[in-house]
């Protein structure tokens, strides 16, 4: 994940503690959701587009559900992630 995704080299991966680097995870898996967010919903406007007359209100999450569909989804696994490091932190 360090190497690929999060584009780290070895020199700038040392010097960073264990929570910096599950913050930088965290935003990372986020905008990589952000991004298929943006996907589904062009599909679901080509598809609907593409109907005419039978038009279907077909939306993005009926596509391709993802977490940050749910209520609150974000909010709650930030708070859930800061009070593990909180709590690593601590030990």
């Amino acid at each position: 994940m360090a190497y690929g995704p999060l584009g780290l080299r070895p020199k700038d991966l040392a010097p960073l503690s264990f929570s910096d680097y599950l913050l930088m995870t965290m935003g990372n898996l986020r905008k990589e959701e952000q991004e298929w967010s943006r996907t589904r919903e062009v599909l679901a406007a080509i598809f609907n587009t593409a109907m005419g007359a039978k038009r279907r209100d077909l939306k993005g999450k009926d596509l391709l559900p993802l977490s940050i569909d749910e209520v609150n989804a974000p909010a709650d696994q930030d708070a859930e992630i800061m009070q593990f490091l909180a709590t690593a932190i601590r030990k």
